[in-house]
């Protein structure tokens, strides 16, 4: 098995982060069972930040590195 580079290792992180609904985790923020202010705001922060590192090209990280073993 191979190991995953570590700009994929980021990738697939962002992407199980981005895969999740915010919007379940602010009705749970209505309901209580979260803390609201805090957590609302951490929460939007994760959200908002992971979407734009997502967006950046991170990918060409990869195909570099494995550009200079061959």
């Amino acid at each position: 098995m191979s190991q995953l580079h570590p700009a994929e290792k980021i990738i697939a992180g962002m992407d199980s982060i981005l895969k999740y609904d915010k919007a379940v985790f602010i009705e749970k923020l209505k309901l209580g069972d979260m803390p609201s202010d805090t957590a609302r705001c951490d929460l939007e922060q994760l959200f908002g930040m992971t979407a734009y590192l997502r967006e950046m090209p991170i990918d060409g990280l990869v195909e570099k590195d494995r550009a200079t073993l061959d």
